[in-house]
């Protein structure tokens, strides 16, 4: 199968080491459109109105040094596989930048093109799948919470006579995944019990937790 073309955007003040970057990508025929940018401004426009794949960033631009760089093109561009680029004997620099949310580091000068287009496709398939165990775990905690809240929601009846049995149950309307509306059964005389209903505007979990309280 052919591999799609990834779009990724050069950060790189140099022109030649752009350049060979350029040649490397092209030697190896690898599936990608390279566009660079030579300041980190250029880079956070770059993303803001185009879409990027994957990111190879230079730590040392004349408008930002080190890991700042790396922190501004994290929240420019959260979706945003990054790659980044360090100087010879800079493993700590690399390093400290995979712990800040880069997906990879390169050496300057200790790659060949094969390497880069692979660790370029890497980077932005563990990207991907860093987001979707993200987005899996949000989904978990949405559901655990929506599960406390509908039990929550449930009524706890107070009743006095074994005349009357209430069975409850949760059911979401529409296609809500959480509502906010509740009910409740009390027995207010000897012979008497009331259900009280109670409709709470809007829907989600904001709206469950109204009904809860």
């Amino acid at each position: 199968m052919t591999a799609p073309r990834l779009r990724v955007l050069l950060v790189e003040d140099d022109e030649a080491d752009a350049f060979l970057v350029q040649e490397l990508l092209d030697e190896a025929n690898a599936p990608v459109t390279l566009t660079v940018a030579p300041t980190l401004s250029a880079a956070e426009r770059g993303l803001t109105q185009d879409q990027v794949d994957c990111v190879l960033l230079d730590l040392g631009l004349p408008d930002t040094q080190g890991l700042d760089g790396l922190r501004r093109l994290l929240a420019a561009g959260p979706g945003t596989a990054i790659c980044v680029l360090t100087g010879l004997g800079d493993d700590h620099i690399g390093a400290a930048a995979v712990a800040e949310g880069a997906q990879d580091y390169l050496i300057k000068g200790q790659v060949d093109g094969t390497l880069l287009a692979r660790s370029i496709r890497y980077a932005v398939e563990r990207k991907r799948a860093d987001d979707n165990a993200r987005r899996l775990h949000q989904v978990e905690m949405e559901q655990r919470e929506s599960a406390r809240l509908e039990r929550g929601l449930l009524p706890h009846p107070l009743l006095r006579t074994t005349a009357v049995r209430v069975h409850t149950f949760y059911q979401s309307g529409r296609r809500a995944q959480l509502g906010g509306d509740f009910y409740d059964v009390v027995q207010t005389g000897p012979d008497r019990v009331a259900m009280m209903v109670g409709d709470v505007c809007g829907h989600g979990v904001d709206a469950a937790a109204l009904g809860v309280e």
